[in-house]
This record gives C-alpha cells, sequence and structure tokens, in this order.
C-alpha cells in the first residue's frame, strides 16, 4: 500500500491547525475522515468538494481540527479570559 503523507500546516487565514492528507487509491472520504476524528461534511467544506464521492488519487486533503484553537482558548483561561455567552 501507497505510505500516507501528513504533514501539519496552518492555514494563512490564522484558522485552527490542519494537517495535509495525500489521497492513496482506494481512499474514501469516509474512511479518511473515520481516521482523523472528523466528518465527511467537514472534509468536503475544508477542501471545497461537492460531490463527496469523488477524490482522485494523489490529491492533497486538508484535515480540519480544532486542536489548535482549543490549545488557544486554554492559554487565555489561564490568563483569566472567558468564553463570552
Amino acid at each position: 500500500m501507497a505510505e500516507k503523507l501528513f504533514k501539519n500546516t496552518r492555514k494563512q487565514t490564522g484558522e485552527a491547525l490542519a494537517k495535509k492528507y495525500t489521497v492513496v487509491k482506494g481512499d474514501t472520504l469516509n474512511e479518511i475522515a473515520k481516521k482523523n476524528d472528523t466528518t465527511v461534511e467537514a472534509l468536503a467544506k475544508a477542501n471545497k468538494i461537492e460531490n463527496v464521492d469523488l477524490i482522485k488519487e494523489g490529491q492533497v486533503l486538508l484535515i480540519p481540527s480544532d486542536k489548535g484553537l482549543k490549545t488557544e482558548e486554554k492559554k487565555l483561561e489561564k490568563k483569566g479570559f472567558t468564553k463570552g455567552k
């Protein structure tokens, strides 16, 4: 099986951290989503995919993650800031 490539990156917009994933033959968005603790819908939105049944071998996908956002929230809470209600 071909090696699957992951790489951490920060989007230019300052959004949460995301991994890059290179699609290999036989992959599905559902499989990729499950392995990366996200949803097909989140993958499709992050990658502007209109047909969730159509991804191509070699296509590079951003795997959305809120890990970076949660880390920043924890830092702010330690400094006395709280989330708005």
